[in-house]
């Protein structure tokens, strides 16, 4: 596993066995994909700036406000309009969510969790037949690599 400190050392991006940093893309995302070419779904981490980790201190209000209009319009995005929440359950201190989009098959797995006093989002989109359990296996080992990296984060990794 190969860390890659950000945010001037505060949360360290440390991607899951088998996956290596890809360098940062549009808004800040920093991409993760399989290593020397081996199959596997790309991930992203976005982190938050200094103190949006707070948000989550009340974790079922967070998911209630996801469930909102104005919640699921954060969801949504360029390629993910009118977006759909499939699944949501708390792994510890984080929210793990099944995100979609009307009209569309495409899924993406959406980690939410405060790493250091941040608010950082884990991305794992579906590809199309995959199977879903195993794409959400993916996700949460990154979260857990992403929780090795950051031990003072307080939470656990445990579901």
């Amino acid at each position: 596993m190969m860390a890659l400190p950000a945010s001037a050392g505060e949360v360290t991006i440390a991607p899951p066995d088998g996956y290596c940093t890809a360098g940062a893309g549009e808004a800040g995302i920093v991409h993760l994909r399989p290593c020397d070419g081996a199959d596997g779904p790309e991930m992203g981490v976005l982190i938050g700036p200094e103190g949006s980790g707070t948000v989550l201190a009340n974790p079922a209000r967070v998911a209630g406000w996801l469930g909102s209009a104005e919640g699921l319009a954060s969801l949504s995005g360029p390629g993910w309009p009118n977006a759909v929440i499939h699944e949501m359950t708390s792994a510890g201190d984080a929210i793990v969510m099944l995100v979609g989009h009307r009209g569309s098959t495409d899924l993406l797995w959406r980690i939410l969790v405060p790493l250091r006093g941040r608010l950082v989002t884990l991305t794992l989109p579906t590809a199309p037949g995959a199977n879903v359990a195993e794409d959400r296996g993916a996700a949460l080992r990154l979260l857990f690599a992403m929780r090795s990296a950051n031990p003072e984060l307080g939470g656990t990794a445990e579901e």
